[in-house]
Order: structure tokens, then C-alpha cells, then sequence
């Protein structure tokens, strides 16, 4: 019997932002041990100036999905993650190597959250909603929102200091299901990624595929900073598309 289709996502996407979420990152961990992940979160930490280019250079990315599994492409690595296969694949595009780890026998690794135990972003004042326009968006209807509010940060959370800052973000949401899940957060956390993107999951729909996202922190000041996102080529997936969730004859296996 043919499965039903499943829904295939090319993101262009202008910002960092971990569009496939914890599955992504998780794949990405049981990939790499815990002293790996140890030394890049200090050379993440070091080389700040340059994420910050890179933030305003922006990147695109593309993503699939299908009856669970997940391909998300970048500009140097392909992750593909079959979780009724317990498998995961991390290919390098730029040496054409690939590694892929059963999960069933991979060791654990540690995960280290630098913002664990720290207060969360709190909100002052009621926000403020404002219904947009509707919009074609890589020729989908979509449904517009403006949220404005003022968030206060107990630390510094990336390029957004200690304080208050004003925030407005704008939504654009189809009526497609997302094929990503993703648990509910509340207004000042979904309103600190401007200052941290964590999420690509609707925060006005949720459940359903946003298409665009722009939020911007310290409105209307020298410090302003808009970090964005855009979704286009979006279409099903059916068998015949297997074949993406495959990495390349080509790549050589890493030991």
C-alpha cells in the first residue's frame, strides 16, 4: 500500500535559525561525543564576530520530510535521520565524506545548556496583536501577524544585553500542517528570538507552517537587530521521492 505524502520544505533562509529544532540538533549530538561537543561550544563562544557576520549575510537551507524521516541540508553538511532505522547520516559536502551512527549502539553524549537554570525572558505589559493583510508567499495564502511587546532579560542573551527590550514580530501562516512538532512556549519566550532564534514553529497558528517570520529587538533604536526567515518551494513528497533521503553513492564512509 503507498504511503501518504509527506510534505518536502526549500527554506531560504536569510538568519541562523535551527529550522528542524531538537531533531536536528539531536541528531547532530549522537554523531559527535560529549568532548566534541564540549570544544565547539568554546569555539562557537569565540568566534561571536563571526556568527554575527554570517547572521547578516544570511544562508539558505533545504528541508524534507516524510513518514518521519528528515533531510536538512545546509551550505557544508547533510544530515539525513531515519529514526525506524535507528540510523543517522552526517555527510560533509565539502570533503564528500559521510558518518553514520546506529543509535541503538551509539554512546551517550552530553548535552551542555549555558541558559539552563537562568530565569526566562519575562513580559511587561500585555502585548499587543495586530491581525495583517493576507499574502501570497511562494504562492500560498497566508495570514499575517504583528506582536509588539516589551521583554526583560535577567542576562544577557546573545547580541540582546541585560534590560529591557521593545519587540515586534511579524507571522505568516498557511493553512499546511507543519511537519515538525513543537511544544508550547510562552509570548516573551517566543518573542526573545530576536535575540535568540530557537524555533521556525507558528507561535500565532501553532501546528501549522509558517512561511515568514521577522523579529526585531530594540524597535526604533541604534541596537535594532531583525532576524528573519522565509519559506519557499514548498510541495508533497510521495515514493518517488526516496531518493533525497539517501546520501550521495559518491561519499566516502568515515571509519
Amino acid at each position: 500500500m503507498p504511503r501518504p505524502p509527506g510534505q518536502c520544505l526549500s527554506i531560504a533562509l536569510w538568519v541562523f535559525v535551527p529550522i528542524a529544532g531538537p531533531l536536528v540538533a539531536a541528531a547532530s549530538s549522537r554523531a559527535i561525543n560529549a568532548v566534541q561537543q564540549a570544544a565547539e561550544k568554546r569555539q562557537n563562544e569565540e568566534h561571536a564576530a563571526a556568527l554575527a557576520h554570517f547572521i547578516s549575510a544570511g544562508s539558505m537551507s533545504h528541508f524534507a520530510f516524510y513518514q518521519g524521516w528528515l533531510r536538512s541540508e545546509g551550505r557544508w553538511e547533510l544530515t539525513i535521520v531515519q529514526p525506524d532505522q535507528h540510523l543517522i547520516s552526517v555527510a560533509n559536502l565539502t570533503t564528500k565524506t559521510v558518518r553514520t551512527v546506529d543509535t541503538r549502539t551509539a554512546p551517550e553524549t552530553i548535552v551542555i545548556d549555558a541558559n539552563e537554570g537562568r530565569p526566562p525572558p519575562a513580559l511587561l505589559g500585555d502585548p499587543v496583536v495586530e491581525r495583517l493583510p493576507d499574502a501570497t508567499i511562494g504562492g500560498l495564502q497566508a495570514r499575517g501577524y504583528r506582536t509588539t511587546a516589551t521583554i526583560d532579560l535577567k542576562y544577557a542573551l546573545n547580541w540582546c544585553g541585560l534590560g529591557r527590550h521593545k519587540v515586534s514580530q511579524v507571522e505568516y501562516v498557511t493553512d499546511m500542517a507543519d511537519p515538525q512538532a513543537a511544544n508550547p512556549v510562552t509570548i516573551a519566550r517566543f518573542l526573545s528570538d530576536g535575540c535568540q532564534p530557537a524555533s521556525t514553529a507558528s507561535y500565532r497558528e501553532p501546528g501549522h507552517l509558517v512561511l515568514y517570520r521577522s523579529t526585531t529587538a530594540d524597535v526604533d533604536t541604534s541596537k535594532g537587530t531583525t532576524l528573519m526567515f522565509e519559506r519557499g518551494n514548498v510541495r508533497a513528497l510521495d515514493e518517488s521521492s526516496l531518493s533525497l533521503f539517501s546520501v550521495p553513492a559518491e561519499f566516502k564512509k568515515e571509519p
